[in-house]
């Protein structure tokens, strides 16, 4: 089981790198490491993605592969990612398996902080984009302002990946399950973080530029009265 979700996973990598055709094989590291713009390291249940310049293109095309990326994982329900996106001087030897850096150590703080499948910028990341595409706008870019729910409860006010972007079936919805549209009350008391994580990934979603179907009042009430 762990192989064929690996094999899965790979796919899915190469599909949001190159944005082609979906692999029918899982691809070698050393193809999914290939992309002109975008390097690739992997860590145990963990990827490094980093733009290999720093010039727009490259940076563009790390938000796109990991707005893919997301968008693909969530669509399919496999295995979900979270991300956190920094910017500054790193030193990469990729070779050699070397990747130390603030920047990296800031975008892992970020990612472990979220309460959802998505991700988000930090402050240098954002202010590394051009003015212009930060309000979300532009779908080669993409971001969206949100307020980033955090796992202590709270929320980060900056650029969410915005991921809603990908083309989508006719009907779709984010569902708890083929039984429950919502987590039950008894889904709420056995696994609370995860169906608040859940709630907060279909909020982001329902709200998307090519998503927004319906308030999420409702849900939130029902959230309230069982936690």
């Amino acid at each position: 089981m762990v192989d064929q979700s690996l094999s899965l996973f790979r796919r899915m990598l190469h599909y949001s790198m190159h944005q082609v055709d979906f692999p029918e094989t899982p691809p070698e590291l050393s193809v999914l490491q290939s992309h002109e713009d975008v390097g690739l390291a992997w860590f145990s249940d963990s990827i490094f993605l980093y733009s290999r310049r720093d010039d727009d293109k490259a940076v563009r095309a790390v938000l796109r592969t990991v707005e893919w990326l997301i968008w693909t994982t969530v669509s399919t329900g496999a295995t979900l990612v979270r991300c956190g996106i920094s910017y500054g001087p790193a030193f990469i030897d990729a070779p050699n398996s070397l990747f130390v850096g603030r920047a990296i150590v800031e975008a892992a703080k970020l990612e472990s902080q979220q309460a959802w499948a998505g991700g988000a910028l930090t402050r240098a990341a954002c202010d590394r984009l051009p003015e212009k595409v930060r309000g979300g706008a532009y779908a080669d870019w993409p971001v969206r302002p949100y307020a980033i729910p955090l796992r202590d409860g709270g929320t980060y006010n900056g650029l969410a990946v915005e991921w809603t972007w990908g083309v989508h079936h006719p009907g779709f919805e984010l569902r708890w399950s083929d039984e429950h549209e919502d987590p039950t009350a008894e889904d709420w008391l056995a696994k609370k973080d995860v169906c608040t994580k859940f709630v907060n990934t279909r909020a982001f979603h329902d709200t998307g530029h090519c998503c927004e179907r319906r308030s999420g009042a409702r849900r939130g009430d029902e959230r309230n009265d069982v936690a």
